[in-house]
């Protein structure tokens, strides 16, 4: 029977890598410790199978006789697969992306286990491989089950000659600019904001990281409240009892520095004291409205699914997205251009 290793690989946004035991009976092994196959089977996208086929050459060149095979998944149904894949009596992936997984964690390892271990590439410790800092264990169980080795960058891209044209000479660096040159730009003709206007766009897509990252800076000194205090289940004295609150450190409050208390944290909702309705959240979203929908379209924003076209087209001056618009933008260039000779 198959073991059940499930490494998830968690992106910021996110990708996980999580490691499970053999046969789902609780006792298990070193993952791939005697395994000759190593399969992944994460989500697909532009170019992942080429980059995880060449991760997988040089690790098959570093364990010889280790067979790694790429076996990425649609997007689609994902949550789908990998659940019947657990409940399955043996399962074939080695690695997948829990971020979408609602099924039973136990088959997951632990990698507190793993995280003091002396890497044998490395000759390090393997949390000094990623971002420990970043990491978010599961607060009820006291265990790291996933470690995320992706974050989002999220950028601001705009038209250069549309900025010209429009008399905006410097980048806006704060709000109140950033909606000035919204009104300069509109006041050309153009559309200064291309954004998509979707359910997933609030929720996950531009929209979403727009509100996260404009209300965490409202709501940073909730820590205090919902941290682990002395003598709670989850308190660690060596990470806790050290932690000072700092808001000028943007990392301050990341989950490698200080624990969050989930009981504390649904107390606060539950007494009204972490609020959507909040001073702080009635500003953020006071601050968004001053752009949204008016310079994103007006109606036509709610709805819009495509974001691009409008950008690359020339019509609108700016648009919001994860830093690997870049690289696509220049294979979209390719793209173009061949048409172009072919035509």
């Amino acid at each position: 029977m198959k073991k059940r290793t499930m490494l998830v690989l968690a992106a910021a946004a996110t990708l996980l890598f999580a490691a499970g035991c053999n046969g789902g009976t609780g006792g298990g092994k070193t993952p791939g410790a005697d395994d000759k196959e190593i399969v992944i089977s994460l989500q697909t996208g532009n170019g992942l199978t080429n980059a995880y086929k060449a991760v997988a050459a040089e690790y098959e060149k570093l364990n010889e006789g280790v067979k790694v095979t790429v076996e990425l998944k649609p997007t689609a149904n994902y949550k789908e697969w990998l659940s019947a894949e657990l409940a399955a009596p043996s399962t074939r992936p080695d690695i997948v992306d829990v971020s979408y997984n609602a099924a039973d964690y136990r088959y997951f390892a632990d990698y507190y286990d793993y995280l003091n271990d002396v890497s044998p590439y490395s000759g390090k410790l393997f949390k000094e491989q990623f971002n420990y800092g970043a990491q978010i264990p599961d607060a009820y169980t006291g265990r790291m089950l996933s470690i995320s080795l992706e974050r989002v960058q999220v950028l601001w891209i705009y038209n250069k000659e549309i900025f010209q044209l429009a008399g905006v000479r410097e980048i806006p660096e704060t709000w109140d600019g950033f909606i000035e040159a919204c009104q300069k730009i509109a006041a050309e003709g153009y559309t200064p904001i291309s954004m998509e206007g979707t359910y997933d766009g609030f929720l996950a897509g531009s929209m979403g990281h727009l509100f996260q990252i404009y209300n965490d800076q409202v709501t940073r000194d909730i820590i205090n409240e919902v941290r682990a205090q002395e003598g709670d289940y989850c308190y660690v004295p060596s990470i806790d009892g050290v932690w000072e609150y700092n808001p000028a450190d943007p990392f301050n409050d990341d989950p490698g520095f200080v624990n969050v208390n989930p009981v504390r944290l649904l107390k606060a909702v539950d007494e009204g004291v972490y609020r959507g309705d909040s001073a702080g959240g009635k500003f953020v979203a006071e601050q968004i409205a001053r752009a949204f929908p008016q310079y994103a379209g007006g109606e036509v924003f709610f709805g819009r699914d495509d974001k691009v076209v409008p950008f690359y087209r020339g019509d609108a001056a700016m648009m919001m997205d994860g830093a690997y618009r870049i690289a696509r933008y220049y294979r979209d260039l390719k793209e173009q251009n061949k048409l172009l000779e072919n035509n």
